[in-house]
This record gives C-alpha cells, sequence and structure tokens, in this order.
C-alpha cells in the first residue's frame, strides 16, 4: 500500500502540499482498513479469481457495468484499463 509511487501520486494531486497529501493519504489508509479492500484483494490474488468471482461481483457491475478484466499486471494482480469517454 506504501510505495513512493503512490505517494508522489497523492503529493501531485494536492500540488506537493505535504500537510493536505498526508491527510488524504491517512484518510485513503482508513478507507481501505474500514472496507477490508487488502484483504479482498489478497483472496483474489491468492485464488486466481477471474473477474466473475470477484467477491460483490453483482454490486460492482450494477454500479460500474463498464467494468471489464483485461488481463493480468506483472505482479498477477488483476488489470482493468478504461477508455474514459468512449
Amino acid at each position: 500500500v506504501v510505495s513512493d509511487r503512490r505517494i508522489m501520486r497523492f503529493l501531485r494531486g494536492h500540488k506537493f502540499d505535504v500537510k493536505v497529501a498526508a491527510t488524504m493519504f491517512g484518510n485513503m489508509l482508513s478507507w481501505r482498513k474500514e472496507m477490508n479492500v487488502d484483504r479482498i484483494r489478497e483472496h483474489i490474488v491468492r485464488d486466481n479469481l477471474s473477474p466473475e468471482q470477484f467477491p460483490h461481483y453483482g454490486r460492482i457491475m450494477r454500479y460500474y457495468p463498464s467494468f471489464a478484466h483485461h488481463g493480468t499486471a506483472h505482479d498477477g494482480s488483476p488489470l482493468h484499463i478504461e477508455m474514459v469517454g468512449k
């Protein structure tokens, strides 16, 4: 969860205002913990689930119908490519 790349995204996203970026990063970590995001991701990767097998897939499709699985990243995690505006 914590990496230089992720921290830089928060810094760039908040115009390098360290205080705001740190607050938002902390909020993101709290949200991930509250929603069990890391546990869900570990389950998906560990069991090599297809998108249709993802926890709450039906609910995801109801709110985000363009969700599609396009392959896997180098580390084996699901890869999603979205062409916004198309």
